[in-house]
């Protein structure tokens, strides 16, 4: 042994560490004294854990709660710091409180370690006491002190494969590693793993303790956070068995109404619950919540004075069985009842917990059990006299009333989330009563998903429905009219009329920007209809708009007022107009008597015709046509594109003009295979004289003007440019039609140009905030209203800082504020806010106003308005009556805004 030690009184001992303290980081600040987890756990509500800044969805939640309430981790103050780097002796202590040492610390200890090998003097019996238990060698540590003379052993941060090291040894599978010293490693730079570590790192992987990074990767040298060393330790428990404090392991029996049950070796034992018991699952990484427990499965609970604090499921299968009989007679004196289960009446025991139900899962009285009826008894299988747990009628006819919400209907049958929040089915009488106001519904199927509903069962069967208020329904019927307010339909051989709103949606099939003046007298249509009785979209069923591009005129009749042409197969069409079909000629409309007084329908020519059935919905004097360029050829002038449904089209070029979004001055050589275009031709209509390149750009949204129906975006160099709405196609972020009223400004978009006008918009979903965890599959963000997501990353992702481009998530930091989207191909594109440190100086209630010290006298830039800034400080938001003159800041800007401060 190379320490040396003596017996020593500890009052020597702290005044030692108080002497060499120096005045720095005390011990206190890294693990402090218990009461502060208390304390935090009854002052806030902004998270489930005992720790102010370890908020409710941070990636490492249930692992730090968990360590927390085993008394394994401390914090301070409240504060866990769950991102901060964990040095050599904290890892230690961490190490000892999980494996159950602590109560073998000798702090009357004096030890004298080799000049080389500096300790925290708090630290000291901790690092001993895991040389003594092996969790550490002392030799091979003092060789790494030595060979790290620029900074203290005990300080410097740990790595990946010491703490891995640390915890298999703390784990008892040291034997394991030795064996397995030799074997090779499957990540990709097992290189790099230093010498005396590769047996661990895969015994630690065979024990799904640890796992690899990005690329196949372990990481050796890479550090390990406080979030993850509370992850490992608490992944580690499954391998290593140890009571602590207030810690109990059973079946858990019963859940709800305050109360958590859990059955031991001892017996029962009831503890109370609240809004503050957390509840989590071996098979999740994330907390769980009560509704996800699963009854009578193992579990254990960690209490204080009888309260559940924390409550975890380790496994899922509840230790229950099921027998089946016939329901013989009850003794409620002795809480006995007597089933015939084969060949004879079995004596089963219950409680007052005992739960009867119907065949439909829902509860009845005891009472309700008669002689005879056919049950199912689900007993526990881990009391040494089993007690039954429920009993199911399969077969008695149930009759009651109740309350609840449409689920579903089917052809004879309503499922029905009852008020306690359950799910039913029952069959419904053939004669049975559906009711809504007062009027008398014909079938089951005008029941929709959402109604509220009061209901009588008789017999086992659903007799009377009566909707007590109604959800969003469809309803069927035949067009007749429209105006900006209302809509008029034929229902039942009766018209009725209902309004509409400012966001009501028309769809046809193949007319992806239908609004109400595309809808014909006569369409079948499908309207859904809101609480407030609104149409909020019309959805047309007999019909769907055809194209036919670039078919040629053979013949036109003026009497039958019927167009005949030819398509690219030869095939011939005669196709009608009538009093609603449009015709299109350059952007100019044409009426029918119009076009044929103007000689348009000459033969020979070739036209686009969008049609239903065979009649015409909208003629254009073919001067465009779209679809993919298959080639371009300027020596033969010659354009070929794929339209329709594949369908090839060489179309002969004059000199066009090209467009391409975001060119100045397009050529031909810009156009390029595989590109989606629309091709523009003269007016004889034999060549192309304009090509429109489609590009999708993304933009944000800096006006929008819903009486004019206009739309300002902005680019990313920028510049700000406006377009109609009304020749775009709106979509959510979902794909969903939506209106432009559903634009905000500030919304990201993807938009799609035909050359240099808009054709479609679709909402980008996008997420800022901070980071709190990241790694190659994931990034955690913790976002302004304090919910946190994980977001895949992928493949082909990017990083963007200060503009460089990083194709590597390490590149990103935990704490650092970023915007993650989705760009136009679908690739995550994470943008990191610019950050700049300023010192406080004063706050300006009456203007809501920050003011920081200058940096020089030219500094101007030191007034802030706090509207819609975050100010926050250890991910918490913080009054700015709070600050004190120079406090350390750090603001965090995006796309030229300021978006937070934070407090340092």
């Amino acid at each position: 042994m190379i320490y040396h030690s003596k017996s020593f009184k500890a009052s020597a001992w702290l005044l030692a560490l108080s002497l060499t303290a120096g005045g720095t980081v005390s011990a206190q600040d890294i693990i402090p004294n218990p009461t502060s987890v208390v304390a935090a756990a009854t002052s806030t509500v902004q998270q489930k854990t005992p720790f102010a800044d370890v908020k409710s969805g941070h990636w490492a939640e249930k692992h730090i709660a968990k360590l927390a309430f085993q008394g394994i981790i401390l914090g301070n103050n409240g504060q866990f710091r769950p991102s901060d780097n964990v040095t050599r002796e904290e890892a230690i202590v961490m190490a000892i409180r999980f494996a159950g040492l602590e109560s073998q610390i000798d702090r009357n200890e004096a030890v004298v370690f080799p000049n080389s090998f500096k300790v925290d003097n708090y630290y000291v019996p901790y690092v001993v006491l895991a040389i003594e238990k092996g969790l550490i060698e002392q030799n091979e540590q003092f060789k790494l002190a030595d060979s790290e003379k620029d900074s203290p052993w005990g300080s410097s941060k740990a790595t990946r494969e010491w703490v891995t090291k640390l915890i298999v040894n703390a784990i008892g599978k040291s034997a394991d590693a030795k064996a397995l010293a030799n074997s090779p490693v499957s990540f990709a730079d097992s290189a790099s793993i230093g010498s005396g570590y590769t047996g661990y790192i895969n015994a630690a992987v065979s024990l799904q303790l640890v796992n690899g990074v990005a690329g196949n990767k372990f990481d050796p040298k890479g550090v390990v956070n406080r979030a993850m060393m509370a992850t490992l330790l608490s992944r580690a428990e499954s391998k290593y068995s140890i009571a602590y404090e207030g810690q109990s392991a059973g079946i858990l029996t019963s859940l709800g109404n305050g109360t958590v049950g859990l059955y031991t070796d001892a017996g029962l034992t009831t503890f109370t619950a609240s809004s503050d018991t957390l509840y989590a699952r071996s098979d999740s990484e994330q907390l769980s919540t009560e509704s996800g427990m699963v009854q009578y499965a193992h579990a254990y609970v960690i209490s204080k004075a009888g309260k559940a604090l924390y409550v975890e499921l380790t496994d899922t299968q509840p230790q229950v069985e099921t027998v089946s009989g016939s329901f013989v007679r009850l003794v409620p004196a002795s809480q006995k009842m007597y089933v015939w289960i084969g060949d004879e009446p079995v004596e089963i025991k219950y409680d007052d917990t005992l739960q009867v139900l119907d065949e439909s899962g829902n509860k009845l009285e005891l009472s309700a059990l008669t002689t005879d009826a056919s049950v199912k008894v689900t007993r526990d299988t881990f009391r040494k006299t089993p007690l039954a747990i429920s009993v199911q009628i399969v077969n008695a006819p149930v009759n009651k009333s109740g309350k609840g919400t449409v689920q579903s209907v089917g052809a004879s049958a309503l499922t029905i989330t009852n008020d306690a929040g359950k799910s039913e089915t029952w069959n419904v009488a053939a004669d049975a009563v559906l009711v809504t106001g007062n009027t008398l519904l014909k079938s089951l199927n005008e029941l929709k998903q959402g109604d509220s509903i009061t209901y009588v069962v008789k017999n086992g069967v659903i007799t009377r429905v009566e909707v007590s208020a109604s959800a969003s329904r469809t309803e069927s019927g035949v067009y007749y009219s429209s105006d900006a307010k209302t809509i008029t339909y034929m229902k039942d051989n009766k018209y009725v009329t209902k309004p509409i709103t400012d966001l009501t949606i028309v769809n046809i099939q193949g007319l992806p920007t239908a609004l109400l003046t595309d809808l014909k007298s006569g369409d079948l249509v499908e309207l859904k209809i809101n609480d407030a009785d609104q149409v909020t979209s019309v959805t047309v069923t007999n019909r769907k708009v055809e194209l036919a591009a670039g078919v040629e005129i053979r013949n036109y009749d003026a009497k039958y007022k019927a167009l005949s042409v030819v398509d690219s197969t030869g095939t011939l069409k005669t196709l009608m107009f009538n009093a609603s079909s449009t015709i299109d000629f350059n952007g100019v409309p044409f009426t029918l008597d119009g076009a044929v007084a103007a000689g348009l329908f000459t033969q020979g020519r070739k036209v686009t015709v969008s049609y239903t059935g065979d009649t015409i919905v909208k003629l254009q004097l073919t001067y465009r046509y779209s679809g993919t360029v298959v080639s371009v050829n300027p020596t033969t002038s010659k354009l070929t594109l794929s339209v329709g449904s594949g369908n090839l089209l060489t179309l002969t070029m004059l000199s066009p003009v090209v467009e391409v979004y975001g060119k100045s001055s397009a050529v031909l050589s810009d156009v390029l295979v595989g590109d989606t275009v629309t091709a523009t031709m003269n007016q004889d209509q034999d060549k192309v004289v304009g090509i429109y390149v489609q590009r999708t750009q993304q933009l944000k949204v800096a006006a929008v003007n819903t009486s004019t129906y206009r739309v300002t975006l902005r680019a990313q160099d920028g510049t700000l440019a406006e377009y109609s709405l009304y020749s775009l196609e709106l979509l959510d972020e979902t794909g969903n039609k939506i209106s432009g009223g559903n634009l905000a400004v500030g919304n990201v978009v993807n938009v799609t140009f035909s050359g240099k006008s808009p054709v479609s918009l679709q909402r980008v979903p996008v997420t800022a905030g901070a980071v709190r965890g990241i790694d190659a599959n994931q990034v955690i963000i913790e976002d302004y209203s304090g919910r946190t997501t994980a977001l895949p990353l992928g493949t082909g992702y990017s990083i963007v800082r200060g503009g460089a481009v990083s194709t590597s998530y390490t590149s990103l930091v935990v704490g650092d504020r970023a915007e993650v989207r989705k760009d136009t191909k679908g690739n995550v594109l994470i943008t990191v806010f610019a950050t700049e440190n300023k010192k406080f100086w004063k706050y300006d209630s009456s203007t809501n106003t920050l003011q920081t010290k200058r940096a020089s006298v030219s500094d101007e830039n030191y007034k802030f308005s706090l509207a819609g800034v975050a100010l926050t400080s250890n991910g918490k938001t913080i009054a700015p009556q709070s600050l004190t003159d120079g406090d350390a800041l750090i603001f965090y800007t995006y796309d030229g805004k300021l978006v937070e401060i934070e407090k340092r």
